[in-house]
């Protein structure tokens, strides 16, 4: 997350966090703000949300190691 130019923080996290709540809110059609009947997602979407997962793990796993120290 630090190449997109995020500090790779605890907001960094938070965000990237809230991201991944708002598009699993969005294909289930929970999302409040947008309620349609069509799907608003489509395969590559989710691998970018595999991926951003993949990457909120790491960064939890290094914010832990940081503040243990």
């Amino acid at each position: 997350m630090l190449n997109n130019g995020f500090q790779g923080n605890l907001v960094t996290f938070n965000i990237l966090k809230q991201i991944i709540v708002d598009y699993y809110g969005l294909k289930m059609n929970n999302y409040k703000p947008i309620r349609n009947s069509l799907p608003v997602w489509n395969k590559d979407d989710d691998q970018r949300v595999q991926r951003l997962e993949s990457a909120l793990r790491t960064m939890a796993l290094r914010i832990r190691r940081e503040y243990r120290t």
